[in-house]
């Protein structure tokens, strides 16, 4: 379109007398194209191209038939969806579900954790921009996702490094479980930690850091790439499946390190000696560095394939004018014509719409991948590693089904614009909807001292904070360790401890059975209890009969798909909306927003939510914890605010944005119309001249 254009000015310029005869036009403008595209077949090879033919796949000179194969899209999809699936398995998997180990492994705060969390964030929203801005060709942006996955790879090694330069873990000495009067030891463990370990944490954000912009390329050039480089009404295809990477890639992290966490950390150090008790044992720490070596390896094998892509598929085609005018903008990258161009985003509603609805899709997005474990295992009363694995097992169908199941169909649909965001709507109703299902709660865990008395004493009054808080003059002097290590009575009560349930005998050969118990009340009237079992307790949490688990599943499922399902309309949306040479600068534009106003405060937001909720706090050197039992009303209840508030938002967000695309399309067509009247009055005022000429001369 560009060279028609350009075409018809030069035909406007050079013989504007024949433009009073529209087939004389036509004819001319036939006759330029004939010669334009003969230069083009005819055109020598670029001056800088020494020869090689850079339309075919290989490095440099080396360009062999039989690696062809991957030189068109289709080769493209393959290398970028295990680039996208590498990325998003490292940062959105093995992150998240390993952040706690971390904690315990290296003595970092939360809120040191949560600034470890948000570097990927930091890294790849403080350079999408300026990246995007100078990468403008079209071989630069290939040789920028080949560098980026080797960035990508060196942050991940980075991140695992900790484990490497630290000795054996020393997770101590058997904590006393059982009251013992006669005990005088005091909690002398603030003296007795390794110091130092906390010092890791700059290597653990450096390695978020150099994550978040090994990525940048992946998600503004790749995108761009494969939108443009796609058959006609497939890129929202190739743009589906190039996201199901992405989403296979968090839950394969989930699910990964489920399993992962069940190896004790330091097994690979001669002279480790793993907790008796095993994973369940409250000592224990898993292997929460190993799955960072494997998945660095795929990025840092996939890198130099994405180098051999060609900078020009072979049925890719440019006018020579495009391929002037792309040097020309690939040359003008000063930081004055940068702000200029960035700020007139700002006077694009619809880009401005698209850029609101992602904000709210990566902060909901964010909070579920961070608190979606939290959320199963405390609700649902779920240990940590199968709580993991039904996030990831919920994550995998979800994602992926919905990324396809958007590009599909757009395809299947042929939307345009319009179409695109009116499927973009009905997915963020699903969401809307299906976050009602949140409202769906179990009762609380009936905790002594923290949701009912002990005996007749005194209702407890949450948040409690610490073991201190939760005794009782049948425990007051047993000397009990702040170690919280639930057991569960007959009655269905549960203790902080056996020691706070006043237990002073461990049961030989039950491993996880205490008896006499002193705090267990002595009027209980249980008739399949027998009174020999009245003062014994079990470790763990009683049973939790409640079967709500597989609705709020698949509650998250048909959320997640409609989350996902958006992508590719939201990215065919974004692409179309700007000059096809601001592309990438624009999803660099909209990455940055979102990060900064999305994903970056979204765990912050639910966190703080969540925290609210909180009934039972964790107490270590006089310094609160973390939360150690929930309060479920609440922590349903806020759960579903936030999600469906934010579902509201991107629904509002994308309805503005069809209202100014809209907009925009009946000025265009206005203008249209006011250019052809236009154009028809002038050729009425010609041939009324050619009339009036004719009569005056006859």
């Amino acid at each position: 379109m560009i060279a028609e254009r350009q075409l018809i000015q030069e035909l406007k310029h050079a013989n504007a007398d024949k433009l009073r005869d529209p087939d004389d036009a036509m004819k001319e403008l036939t006759a330029l194209h004939k010669e334009n595209w003969t230069l083009l077949e005819d055109a020598p090879e670029d001056e800088n191209n020494n020869g090689v033919d850079y339309s075919r796949y290989g490095w440099w000179g080396f360009r062999p038939q039989c690696l062809q194969f991957l030189s068109g899209v289709n080769g493209m999809l393959v290398l970028l969806f295990w680039f996208s699936f590498a990325q998003g398995t490292l940062v959105n998997g093995l992150v998240n579900t390993g952040i706690s180990s971390i904690e315990k492994r290296y003595d970092l705060s939360s809120s040191k954790t949560g600034i470890v969390s948000i570097g990927y964030d930091i890294g790849n929203g403080t350079l999408v921009l300026l990246v995007t801005y100078w990468i403008r060709t079209r071989r630069a942006k290939v040789k920028a996702i080949s560098l980026g996955a080797l960035v990508l790879w060196a942050g991940a090694m980075v991140f695992s490094l900790p484990h490497f330069t630290v000795g054996l873990y020393n997770y101590g000495a058997s904590v006393k479980a059982t009251c013992q009067p006669d005990n005088n030891d005091t909690q002398s463990t603030c003296e007795e930690e390794e110091t130092g370990l906390s010092n890791y944490m700059f290597l653990f954000l450096t390695g978020q850091i150099l994550q978040g912009i090994g990525a940048i390329p992946i998600h503004t050039f790749g995108s761009d790439l494969l939108e443009a480089s796609a058959p006609p009404n497939s890129g929202g295809l190739y743009l589906g499946l190039k996201d199901a990477a992405g989403a296979l890639g968090p839950a394969t992290g989930y699910l990964l390190n489920g399993k992962l966490l069940d190896i004790y950390v330091d097994f690979n150090k001669p002279g480790a000696v793993p907790p008796d008790g095993g994973p369940s044992d409250p000592r224990w720490l898993g292997a929460w560095w190993l799955g960072f070596p494997m998945f660095a390896t795929v990025a840092l094998l996939v890198s130099p394939w994405l180098a051999g892509l060609p900078g020009e598929f072979p049925d890719y085609v440019s006018l020579p004018t495009d391929t002037k005018k792309s040097k020309e903008e690939a040359e003008d990258k000063g930081f004055f014509n940068f702000f200029k161009e960035m700020t007139s985003f700002f006077k694009i509603p619809m880009l401005l719409c698209l850029t609101s609805a992602s904000c709210g899709i990566a902060m909901s997005f964010n909070g579920l991948i961070t608190f979606t474990v939290k959320y199963i295992e405390n609700q649902f009363a779920q240990p940590a590693g199968w709580s993991a694995i039904l996030a990831g097992m919920v994550l995998i169908p979800g994602g992926m089904g919905g990324a396809l199941l958007g590009g599909l169909l757009m395809r299947r649909l042929q939307v345009g614009i319009s179409g695109a965001l009116k499927l973009a709507i009905a997915a963020s109703i699903a969401m809307g909807v299906t976050s009602a299902a949140f409202l769906l709660r179990c009762d609380n865990i009936n905790m002594a001292g923290v949701t009912s008395p002990y005996h007749q004493g005194p209702s407890p009054v949450p948040p409690i904070v610490g073991a201190e808080e939760v005794t009782s003059s049948c425990n007051l002097n047993c000397n009990c360790q702040t170690k919280y290590d639930p057991v569960c009575a007959p009655s269905g009560v549960e203790y902080f401890s056996p020691c706070v349930a006043g237990c002073t005998e461990k049961l030989p050969g039950e491993s996880k059975s205490y008896a006499m118990c002193n705090c267990l009340p002595t009027n209980q009237s249980m008739a399949n209890v027998s009174a020999e079992l009245e003062n014994k307790v079990t470790s763990g949490h009683c049973p939790n009969n409640c079967g709500l688990l597989p609705l709020v599943m698949c509650a998250l499922f048909f959320y997640s798909v409609g989350m996902a399902s958006m992508g590719p309309s939201m990215l065919f949306s974004t692409l179309r909306c700007v000059k096809e040479s601001q592309r990438s600068m624009a999803l660099g534009f909209q990455s940055l927003i979102g990060r900064f106003l999305g994903a970056i405060p979204g765990p912050i937001v639910y966190g703080s939510l969540i925290d609210r909720a909180c009934l039972l706090w964790n107490e270590s050197c006089d310094q609160r914890g973390a939360c150690l039992m929930y309060d479920n009303t609440n922590l349903s209840t806020y759960f579903f605010t936030v999600t469906f508030i934010l579902a509201c938002w991107i629904f509002l967000s994308l309805c503005l944005a069809l209202y100014s695309w809209k907009r925009s399309d009946m000025k265009l067509n206005e203008e249209k119309d006011a250019k052809l009247d236009e154009d028809a009055r002038k050729r009425v005022s010609g041939i009324l001249e050619i009339v009036s000429y004719r009569e005056t001369t006859v």
